[in-house]
């Protein structure tokens, strides 16, 4: 419409309408509408997991397709996005991630297997630098996944929780007291009797002093001990 059929068309005294104007109505209206749906789906949740499972099975490839477009359009901003939802989501996020992967279990395990067959010397010398940079992050990992595999009753050991042990014990050997050695995930009460991977029953150990505590149990956890200078006698 041209502005002499508006000047005709509009009531006489009635002011134009600005876009700034006609913004601000519009965006009043989107959170009218956006409150009005946030309270629908927090009443009937079943009713709209339902309607958007049945949405996204009929839109699949559609859907796809917008998300890629819009990731390729801005790969920052979407990244963001994504970092995002998932920290204000990370229950779900997580327990989505466990769901498919039991139900895609074998097809993850087989594409895995090839990817890394095909990539095997860019995933060595990926895993080469991270390990270097990260060897709290890497010990940490290794532990976990041999208390998994003894069926500890409690596997919670994370590797910030290393840290706090190691710092707490001045990164020394908590029975000998040598901080000049390479320390490791030292179990009070040992997995191979039962004893949980978790921040309670975990010392820091020089290997010879881990050794020879074995799988012996120690009704409490070591005492911070003084370091000792490099060349001091070992403690047996």
């Amino acid at each position: 419409m041209c502005d002499t059929h508006y000047q005709r068309w509009r009531r006489p005294g009635k002011r134009p309408v600005l876009p700034e104007e006609r913004e601000a109505r519009a965006a009043v209206k989107r959170e009218k509408s956006r409150v009005r749906a946030a309270a629908w789906l927090a009443a009937n949740p079943e009713r709209a997991a339902t309607s958007n499972a049945a949405y996204y099975a009929a839109n699949h490839e559609k859907l796809l397709a917008s998300s890629r477009a819009r990731y390729r359009a801005d790969p920052q901003k979407a990244n963001a996005q994504n970092r995002a939802w998932r920290a204000a989501n990370r229950e779900r996020f997580t327990a989505h991630i466990a769901a498919y992967y039991q139900a895609n279990k074998e097809v993850k395990q087989a594409s895995t297997r090839a990817y890394y067959a095909a990539n095997r010397e860019k995933r060595l010398a990926y895993q080469a630098a991270y390990a270097a940079v990260n060897p709290v992050v890497i010990q940490a990992n290794r532990w976990r996944y041999r208390a998994r595999k003894v069926n500890a009753p409690v596997n919670d050991l994370t590797a910030s929780e290393w840290r706090e042990v190691l710092e707490e014990y001045g990164h020394a050997c908590a029975y000998c007291g040598r901080d000049d050695l390479s320390l490791e995930q030292d179990h009070i009460y040992p997995l191979s009797r039962g004893g949980s991977h978790t921040r309670s029953n975990i010392a820091p150990a020089c290997r010879s002093c881990n050794a020879m505590k074995s799988d012996h149990i120690v009704s409490t956890a070591p005492a911070v001990v003084k370091p000792q200078a490099q060349g001091e006698a070992h403690v047996r």
